[in-house]
């Protein structure tokens, strides 16, 4: 029997927030939804004679297929997307936030990527796409293969052992970037100096900084040559933890790119209290069950 969710997940796009919030760049477009599909043991194929609901896994009800796949099979996919004025020219990055397990990407027509690892996200760089974008992915998974990590997953699942997760199981989306933008973004709190630091790809210009605080603009700077800024808090400190989860938003301008994060100011680490070594949070005993 399928759960409640099951009979009211969208078919038309599922799980369509921002898949990154901490990189979050606001021309996106969620690619999940009904994709033509067909499993054969053809590597590459012409004919698609099933519907799929991406991004679930084609053993899963929710998927609309609920079927095995041995390894000597390929699941097949395609989309045909139509796109947005904003989409056809200057670039855009297409992610896989997952496809178990090795992966064949064609972009109209073309080869654009190949992908071997059933968990790792990857993402292909595509520029001056026009009015549409035709998606087709060729996904071969074998659970008993020794080179990939597999977890618990087995062709014949009991006990402790899983059904396998295959083909498309995660966000697959399509996203607007500027000519130069970030490929790289880190924050790094420092609880006790009560400052963040951010570091960027180094040497684009023009690059700065705002922080917010339940939408107050508590902080702001620019960014060096090598691509690092470093803000103050002390004035504005407002330590996370899971009774009080407070959280700043940020916003990066990098000369054309523009994008949204957010991060908490916490410590993890040790300590000796009443004769023991504990966990601590922000400093403090933190009892952990």
């Amino acid at each position: 029997m399928l759960s409640k969710f099951a009979t009211t997940v969208s078919k038309s796009c599922p799980l369509s927030e921002h898949p990154r919030p901490q990189f979050r760049r606001e021309d996106f477009l969620c690619l999940n939804g009904e994709w033509d599909f067909s499993i054969s043991e053809s590597r590459h194929t012409e004919i698609y004679d099933k519907t799929i609901l991406v991004p679930f896994a084609v053993e899963t009800p929710l998927s609309g297929i609920a079927q095995s796949v041995s390894k000597k099979e390929w699941m097949h996919y395609r989309k045909d997307i139509p796109l947005p004025p904003l989409f056809q020219k200057g670039k855009a990055i297409l992610h896989f936030d997952a496809v178990d397990q090795v992966a064949d990407v064609y972009v109209n027509g073309s080869l654009v990527a190949h992908h071997e690892g059933g968990y790792i996200p990857f993402s292909i760089e595509l520029e001056d796409l026009g009015e549409s974008l035709k998606i087709e992915v060729d996904v071969n998974d074998d659970v008993s293969s020794p080179i990939f990590p597999r977890g618990k997953q087995v062709k014949k699942p009991g006990t402790i052992w899983y059904t396998p997760t295959s083909g498309i199981w995660g966000t697959v989306w399509l996203e607007k970037v500027a000519d130069t933008y970030v490929k790289e973004f880190l924050i790094e709190p420092d609880f006790d100096q009560k400052q963040v630091c951010f570091h960027i790809d180094k040497g684009i210009k023009d690059s700065s900084f705002r922080i917010y605080y339940q939408k107050e603009l508590v902080a702001k700077g620019d960014f060096d040559f090598s691509g690092i800024a470093i803000a103050s808090l002390e004035n504005v400190f407002h330590p996370w933890s899971p009774e009080s989860p407070c959280l700043y938003e940020i916003e990066i301008i990098a000369g054309e790119d523009h994008f949204f994060s957010y991060f908490g100011m916490r410590k993890f680490s040790s300590m000796d209290y009443k004769g023991h070594r504990v966990f601590a949070l922000n400093n403090k005993p933190y009892f952990l069950s």
